[in-house]
């Protein structure tokens, strides 16, 4: 029997126009007793069911996988999986494709609220961002495995970042299936190479794919900053789209090695990049070069801040422009 989550009169009208979240004001009562990552029933103030989700004790107290009166099952979890591989094959991404590295499940976007699913060729790349859906992993792999015409052979799971702290220290990222995979993917015919086991997010950032094809737009004969390079990618555009000059900048030695690996294997033009490891804004400070691009993708300061621990002067006046 799953645990029932009861809502007030009224707060039952976002979850009829299919919005996913139930926030914890909505709630009237709650009938057992749900643990985080728990699938519970939905219903309105009359006990009739709405729909299904995952709970989590928060501000958003569920995250709805299903809408509509059938029990909590499996199969919106593979029918959400089947609809979002048609998609992307629609878009054109998948194996022997221009684009062989991209985003199969994006959260919400893709009714899977709390799951992100990456694509490197064979390799899957898995994050929660909710314990419901990292319970439903082995569920998740067995799905990705049988999607025809993926080919998935590995499924890496990276989701200790993105876990709720008390959860995440109880985890290790690591292979759900198969073993450790090559890194090498493509992006409109580019080779790259990902670096899911220990890089940032799942490995490279897909979700500018395409602002990195309009940078190739417009770099021809341009000099070009991309600052916090990470492994390059908006470096390796700006070359193809014959930029006179591609500085890369980045705090992590480790990362622009991988810069320049992808340098390497995408053919561009060596003589006309320069790999800077510094950090960004003592870079700037530091320079008075003037670039006719400059790429700025910094990471994100911490969320939390006490009234003792606060960013310096230097930094607070770069994020206003960052």
């Amino acid at each position: 029997m799953h645990p029932i989550v009861i809502l007030k009169k009224g707060r039952e009208v976002p979850l009829l126009r299919r919005h996913p979240w139930i926030f914890s004001g909505a709630i009237l009562r709650l009938e057992g007793q749900p643990q985080d990552g728990d699938r519970v029933i939905i219903t309105d103030h009359r006990e009739n069911p709405l729909g299904w989700g995952h709970f989590h004790d928060g501000s958003i107290l569920v995250k709805i996988v299903a809408f509509g009166p059938e029990a909590p099952s499996d199969e919106p979890i593979r029918e959400a999986l089947l609809n979002a591989w048609a998609l992307r094959q629609r878009l054109g991404y998948g194996p022997l494709k221009q684009t062989t590295g991209f985003r199969l499940v994006h959260g919400e976007g893709d009714h899977l609220p709390g799951l992100i699913v990456d694509i490197y060729e064979g390799t899957a790349v898995f994050q929660a961002h909710s314990i419901g859906m990292y319970r439903e992993r082995e569920l998740i792999v067995e799905s990705l495995l049988g999607l025809e015409g993926l080919s998935i052979q590995h499924v890496f799971d990276k989701s200790r970042s993105t876990l709720p702290p008390h959860f995440a220290k109880t985890i290790r990222d690591g292979y759900l299936h198969g073993e450790e995979a090559g890194t090498r993917f493509t992006e409109h015919g580019i080779p790259f190479l990902a670096q899911w086991d220990g890089g940032q997010k799942t490995g490279f950032f897909l979700d500018q794919r395409e602002n990195r094809l309009l940078l190739q737009r417009y770099a021809a004969e341009k000099t070009v900053l991309n600052a916090f390079s990470y492994s390059g990618g908006f470096s390796v555009y700006a070359l193809r789209g014959l930029a006179s000059d591609v500085t890369s900048v980045d705090v992590s030695g480790k990362a622009l090695a991988l810069l320049e690996e992808n340098l390497k294997i995408s053919g561009s033009p060596v003589d006309k990049h320069t790999s800077v490891e510094a950090d960004v804004l003592h870079y700037l400070r530091d320079h008075e070069t003037l670039w006719d691009i400059v790429i700025l993708d910094p990471r994100p300061l911490p969320k939390a801040r006490t009234s003792d621990i606060r960013p310096s002067r230097d930094i607070s006046a770069s994020m206003q422009w960052a």
